[in-house]
């Protein structure tokens, strides 16, 4: 349980959360420069109408974009099309970084939003970055652990050919056409079919409350904010190499010990 404090029986508010990300990402804003190509700018400002503002934009859809394409999540109207800035309610909440459950989890998402450039991880530096909230901020909480429990608990049985195929082993032509295109090392991996990846994605999805909703009971809370922080709201935590903040994760994340099964929770595919 992610632990919110309480005054009694009500959620104190929330005035601040946390983003990570690449150290040069501080540095753009630092220097009031926008990482965008002009076309890509010019989309956003289509959308959010601010013009140029340095600070931290929701640039990603908070789901895969093949589900999207292929219709195989449910999503209300407003919700399509929704761009997202992700964020922590803690710098280093307690269930992310020591998880009994998901082990690695902390690790997988410090090389994945600090680390990870053009398609690889580098030694590069990354960055904590706080983010001060205010009235007007378009903010909800999920749980990242109704995606994860999905994807952990798939073990490829079917083989190349049924990647295509939903739960219930009926073929998706259009996702099949597609799986096939892509690389055929990548089918050998055991990476997720996609009915794996929409059941997981969708019960992700299916967890978002407003943040001024959120009760403090999400095993992996992740926030999205869905509109543009300036500058002027945010604060430099720190940036560390790639080193110092793996060798810190080693040192604490959590080391399963014995057979967690009895407090694990079953996920039926």
């Amino acid at each position: 349980m992610s632990i919110i404090p309480f005054i009694l029986g009500e959620i104190m508010e929330t005035k601040a959360v946390y983003h990570y990300t690449q150290a040069n990402r501080w540095n753009e804003i630092s220097d009031n420069r926008l990482p965008f190509e002009p076309d890509f700018f010019r989309y956003l400002d289509d959308i959010f109408h601010i013009g140029h503002m340095p600070g931290l934009w929701p640039i990603n859809n908070p789901l895969p974009q093949d589900l999207h394409t292929f219709n195989l999540l449910k999503q209300s109207e407003s919700d399509i099309g929704m761009l997202a800035l992700f964020a922590l309610l803690e710098p280093e909440p307690e269930t992310w970084v020591k998880n009994p459950e998901h082990p690695n989890v902390w690790k997988d998402l410090m090389n994945n939003t600090c680390f990870y450039r053009n398609g690889m991880f580098r030694n590069d530096e990354g960055a904590l970055i706080k983010i001060n909230l205010a009235a007007e901020d378009e903010v909800y909480v999920l749980d990242f652990a109704q995606a994860r429990r999905v994807l952990d608990a798939y073990k490829p049985t079917k083989g190349i050919m049924g990647y295509a195929r939903d739960e219930n082993g009926k073929l998706n032509w259009k996702a099949f056409r597609h799986e096939l295109a892509d690389p055929f090392l990548e089918r050998l991996t055991g990476f997720p079919p996609m009915w794996c990846r929409a059941k997981a994605y969708q019960a992700y999805w299916d967890s978002k409350v407003p943040l001024a909703d959120y009760d403090g009971s999400y095993e992996l809370p992740e926030v999205i904010i869905c509109n543009p922080i300036p500058k002027s709201r945010l604060e430099l935590v720190w940036t560390k190499s790639r080193q110092e903040v793996m060798s810190g994760i080693e040192s604490r994340v959590y080391a399963p010990q014995g057979n967690l099964q009895s407090g694990s929770h079953q996920v039926s595919l």
